[in-house]
C-alpha cells in the first residue's frame, strides 16, 4: 500500500558544501530510508553514519562512486535492501539484496510512494521523488541538458536536494559544442 507521509525529517549526513560522498537521512512516521551512500572524491573520505541508527532502505541515484562507493557501510545502519534500477543493481558487489527502481515511473518503497526519472548523468542515474512531506525531490548529480543520457523533467516539490557541488554553469551546451 502507498500513502503519502505529511511529515518527514531531513538529515544530511554528508554531501553538504565541499564535495564529498552523498549521503542523507529521510525520516517518516514510517520507514527510515537512506538516500545514496557514497565514498569520496577523496581517498579515505567516508560519511559518518555511526549514530544514524537503523536505515530500512537505501535508495540509490546512480552507481558513481561518490553516491554509490559506500555500501561497504550497509552493516552500520542495519544492512538495508537497496533499491536501483536495473543497470545500477546489476553493478552491486555480490549478496547486496537489490529492488528494482524504474527508469521513469512510480514504486512503492515500503508504503512511500516514490516517483523516478531519469537524471540526464549516468547509466542508470534516476532523480527520486518521494511522497513525503509535501513532496521530496532527491536529485543526485543531475543534468537538463544531456549530450548522452536521457533526461527527465522532475515534478515540483516542497523540498529539493541537488547535487550541485560541481557548481552551476550558465552557457548552453549548445553553445559550448
Amino acid at each position: 500500500m502507498m500513502m503519502p507521509f505529511d511529515q518527514a525529517r531531513l538529515q544530511i549526513i554528508s554531501g553538504a558544501g565541499a564535495k564529498g560522498p552523498a549521503c542523507f537521512v529521510v525520516e517518516t512516521s514510517g520507514p527510515r530510508l537512506m538516500l545514496d551512500l557514497g565514498y569520496g572524491p577523496q581517498p579515505g573520505l567516508w560519511p559518518d553514519v555511526d549514530g544514524v541508527g537503523h536505515i530500512d532502505a537505501l535508495l540509490l541515484s546512480h552507481g558513481h562512486a561518490d553516491h554509490a562507493g559506500g555500501l561497504r557501510l550497509r552493516p552500520k545502519v542495519g544492512n538495508p535492501p537497496v533499491w536501483a534500477t536495473a543497470i545500477v543493481a546489476r553493478g552491486l558487489p555480490p549478496g547486496v539484496p537489490a529492488h528494482v527502481l524504474p527508469l521513469n515511473g512510480t514504486a512503492d518503497v515500503l508504503g512511500v510512494r516514490l516517483r523516478s526519472g531519469r537524471s540526464g548523468h549516468a547509466p542508470g542515474g534516476i532523480w527520486l521523488h518521494l511522497d513525503v512531506g509535501g513532496g521530496l525531490l532527491y536529485m543526485g548529480d543531475n543534468s537538463s541538458e544531456p549530450a548522452l543520457y536521457a533526461a527527465d523533467p522532475p515534478p515540483p516539490a516542497a523540498t529539493v536536494i541537488v547535487d550541485a557541488s560541481y557548481g552551476h554553469y550558465d552557457t548552453p551546451l549548445e553553445e559550448c559544442q
